[in-house]
């Protein structure tokens, strides 16, 4: 069952994202659009979540969305 969902709006720099827990917006957050701080953010909340809780959309921004997939 899906515990957290997580929305993200892509752009050339950032990535903006809103996390919500049980319904509740637990995060709104604004990283680089960069493998590291990307893989920095998921690492963070892997230790609290399993994958099998996380849901994640996001909008297909073309070039923009190479470094989070």
């Amino acid at each position: 069952m899906k515990k957290v969902f997580i929305g993200i709006d892509v752009s050339k720099l950032n990535l903006d994202l809103c996390v919500l827990i049980s319904d509740k917006i637990s995060q709104e957050v604004v990283l680089s659009n960069t493998i590291s701080e990307i893989t920095k953010f998921f690492k963070s909340l892997l230790k609290e979540h399993t994958v099998s809780e996380i849901l994640v959309c996001s909008e297909h921004s073309g070039h923009y969305t190479f470094p989070f997939l």
